[in-house]
């Protein structure tokens, strides 16, 4: 994509097979079981048992030296950069520049470690906090966002990330300005997650106490896009536990959308699974009874971070121990 180009130029929405095809040889089993039951006649049990059998979590031990002298995840974000389905490790600096290392199949038993990559994005002026990665345009990998002080958030299509070489810097982000004009709320209730399962992300809002509010990505607001679609309401505000820690957006059982988590001050994992649109409903989704899903490491939240390890579909827990190395816990479908 180039200057001015569209977001609305992009490929018609991939299936999970379709995205399976994109994994790396290290868990191409996976993929294949996972492509043979998608293809079955009927969502069988034994096709359902891939994604949403119970077996709880890999222990997998240190999955990633970390960053040197980086010991606070607020600095670190897990993306799909490359577009191979599993997540790169990124470290940002204090307006938004990324160095990033390749998911080769992680430090774990049988991994291909990680690749550094160098410094792929010079940043756009803004802290960590104020920067998502989110697939706008459906090709697979994550683009760039900012959140501006006034709340829009402009948009960096990701063709690579840039190159430093012998000649200099060889850009590969191209900016579409702005991508939506925001909604008001403040930026950490600003998410963007895949809830209908159509590739791209859409944009939500998670506020603490009321209902999550969402937008369809349509395009975005770039040059030539088709906007975002309000949803209005797509889950019901709950009460939150006291316990509460903080709100995630992650798919747990690889059907494609993204599910809602609450991560407890304990470190446990609870999950409404996303069960597809309700169109003419007064909430436009369908959720899930709460369901506990990991009952947790013990650690501090602040030390716990997300991320696709081995491109399976389900999101992986992931802790960084006190030296700033990455400890592993592969979904195996969640606790009972």
């Amino acid at each position: 994509m180039r200057t001015g180009e569209s977001l609305s130029a992009r490929p018609p929405g991939r299936t999970v097979r379709e995205r399976l095809r994109r994994r790396p040889a290290a868990v191409l089993a996976a993929a294949a079981s996972l492509a043979a039951c998608l293809t079955a006649p009927s969502a069988s049990a034994a096709a359902a048992a891939v994604c949403t059998d119970r077996n709880g979590w890999i222990p997998s031990g240190t999955i990633g030296q970390g960053v040197p002298h980086v010991t606070d995840t607020a600095l670190l974000r897990l993306a799909d950069v490359d577009g191979d389905a599993d997540d790169d490790l990124l470290l940002l600096d204090e307006i938004g520049g990324i160095r990033a290392w390749r998911n080769n199949g992680t430090d774990m038993p049988g991994g291909g470690g990680w690749a550094y990559m160098g410094r792929i994005a010079l940043g756009a002026g803004y802290p960590p906090a104020r920067v998502r990665f989110a697939d706008l345009d459906r090709d697979g990998d994550d683009d760039y966002l900012v959140i501006k002080d006034d709340g829009a958030i402009d948009g960096y299509v990701n063709n690579g990330g840039d190159l430093t070489g012998t000649g200099g810097i060889t850009p590969g982000w191209t900016p579409v300005g702005q991508v939506a004009q925001g909604t008001g709320v403040a930026a950490d209730q600003i998410h963007f997650a895949d809830l209908d399962g159509d590739g791209d992300d859409d944009y939500l809002t998670l506020q603490y106490t009321g209902p999550v509010q969402g937008w369809r990505n349509d395009g975005g607001d770039g040059p030539g896009g088709g906007g975002w679609s309000p949803w209005g309401k797509v889950r019901e505000g709950v009460p939150l536990p006291a316990d509460f820690g903080r709100q995630e957006i992650h798919d747990v059982n690889c059907d494609g959308r993204d599910d809602y988590l609450l991560l407890s001050d304990d470190s446990s994992l609870y999950a409404y699974e996303n069960q597809g649109e309700t169109p003419g409903a007064e909430t436009r989704f369908g959720w899930s009874t709460l369901t506990l899903y990991a009952h947790g490491t013990g650690d501090a939240i602040d030390r716990i971070m997300f991320g696709e390890l081995n491109g399976d579909g389900r999101v992986d827990y992931i802790v960084m121990a006190p030296n700033g190395s990455l400890v592993g816990y592969l979904n195996n479908g969640g606790d009972q």
